[in-house]
């Protein structure tokens, strides 16, 4: 169980490191860096297959016949770190689907606003209301001019908390990133002596 995990962990360490080589730690700010994102994907699986293709040949040398496994205090102090650093980059990558999120709902959020304030003017208030065909058209000015003040209103205090959630992403996801990259250059030359070693 503890071996099929490792492979799970394995998984996981190189999937998030080269998703956080497509992003180079920065929040996307358009479309084309979501989307090279997305298509450096493709790449990570064919890596992460290969990866999981020799890991599985590593793992079968210390497998019985039986099924049982053959792991010295070593390669077990090695599978539990394996895990601890899978769990980290886990977070890693959350981080960094956050970050993502964030930084497309303030783009968005950005771009209504600009539509809002364009819609605020007198000018288009009035062709906003000429269509109607009533005889209250000041009535309908001022109900429009309230609703659009106060949708503006909303965008502006949404625009500031997701400003202040993609600070505070961000330096979470640095402090994140350390600690990962840390316990990658502990973890992974063990294992690749450990692999040589066989």
């Amino acid at each position: 169980m503890k071996m099929r995990f490792c492979v799970i962990a394995l998984l996981v360490v190189v999937s998030t490191f080269e998703l956080r080589a497509q992003s180079s730690g920065a929040a996307p700010q358009n479309s084309e860096a979501i989307a090279s994102i997305s298509a450096g994907l493709g790449r990570i699986a064919k890596s992460v297959q290969t990866l999981n293709d020799r890991f599985k040949t590593f793992l079968d040398k210390f497998s019985t016949p039986g099924g049982s496994s053959t792991v010295n205090e070593k390669q077990q102090k090695i599978i539990t770190g394996l895990q601890i650093l899978a769990s980290h980059e886990q977070r890693v990558a959350n981080l960094q689907y956050s970050q993502i999120e964030f930084t497309k709902q303030l783009n968005d959020a950005r771009n209504r606003y600009i539509q809002v304030e364009s819609d605020l003017r007198p000018r288009n208030i009035d062709r906003s209301v000429a269509l109607e065909g009533t005889t209250e058209t000041e009535e309908l000015r001022e109900s429009r001019r309230q609703r659009l003040t106060a949708e503006r209103t909303t965008l502006s205090q949404l625009i500031l908390q997701l400003q202040s959630n993609l600070a505070e992403t961000g330096e979470t996801l640095r402090a994140a990133q350390q600690l990962a990259n840390d316990m990658r250059q502990i973890y992974l030359p063990q294992i690749k002596a450990e692999m040589l070693s066989q």
